[in-house]
């Protein structure tokens, strides 16, 4: 047969150990004995099931529940000083003190779970933000891994534009991390105008970077001049190879004319040649 386990809270109210030596329950005791006793903590626990923890002072429904006699039950509740009467009800003086200080208790421990339970959701919430947060965040690509001689060739290139820089406008150039980039992007875009046997010559690339680079500083319009930058020249490549490319064509119809205009445009014959395309040299 199972039992069945009772609310620990339903039922608590604070019992001493020696209560039945307090002075007002050995007088129960001298009088009732032991049912006056039991009678007592019976009418009490009745007490502590109560709203308020107050009964009405109906003896006789009290007694038909603990299967005594009214007068025995009036007894112990009026006689003895455990219990007050007001207004019809009955209440323990010392069960309300022992209450109060529980139920004090009970409620601190409710509001610290409640502060508990928002600073838990509190901080789960911030690592959902945070997790959000982070798919939000693109993943930063790898960066790409060159070979040496790859990164020669772009180390060599950063110092031909910061000679030319140097050069034609009197002021060191100031990098970032953007400009060398773009300067990687440019010695792509010089080897797709190369011919093909000549791609893998690295010496001629580093020399057609030089060679276009200062064409922009010595004959390039003068806003590419004004503004000049690796990332400029990146982004503006092939519009800048054209409009070179075409002054240098028309160099070499004039120089046969006057035979001086070529001299003036001497290197961007050199980008003609190197950097016209596939088949021609």
């Amino acid at each position: 047969m199972k039992i069945k386990a009772m609310k620990k809270d339903a039922y608590y109210f604070k019992h001493d150990s020696n209560a039945r030596n307090d002075e007002k329950l050995l007088n129960v005791r001298r009088n009732h004995g032991m049912e006056g006793y039991g009678v007592y903590w019976a009418i009490v626990e009745k007490l502590r099931e109560s709203k308020n923890y107050t009964l009405t002072d109906d003896y006789d429904s009290i007694a038909w529940d603990l299967r005594v006699e009214e007068g025995l039950v009036k007894s112990i509740i009026e006689k003895y000083g455990l219990f007050v009467i007001e207004d019809g009800m009955i209440r323990s003086p010392r069960l309300c003190v022992d209450m109060e200080e529980w139920d004090n208790k009970k409620e601190a421990r409710r509001q610290a779970g409640i502060i508990g339970m928002k600073a838990r959701w509190s901080g789960k919430e911030k690592e959902e933000e945070v997790v959000v947060e982070k798919e939000k965040t693109p993943k930063k690509a790898k960066a790409k891994k060159y070979t040496e001689e790859e990164t020669r060739i772009h180390s060599e290139c950063k110092k031909i534009f910061s000679d030319l820089y140097l050069k034609y406008k009197d002021t060191d150039f100031y990098w970032q991390a953007k400009e060398m980039t773009a300067i990687v992007n440019i010695v792509k875009q010089i080897k797709f105008k190369m011919d093909e046997n000549d791609k893998e010559d690295t010496s001629l690339v580093v020399k057609n970077f030089k060679v276009f680079v200062q064409a922009i500083f010595t004959n390039g319009e003068e806003w590419y001049k004004a503004n000049i930058s690796p990332t400029l020249i990146h982004e503006k490549f092939n519009e800048i190879y054209t409009k070179l490319k075409n002054k240098t064509s028309n160099g070499d119809k004039q120089s046969t004319s006057t035979g001086n205009a070529r001299d003036n445009i001497e290197y961007l014959t050199t980008i003609a040649s190197n950097l016209r395309g596939s088949g021609t040299k």
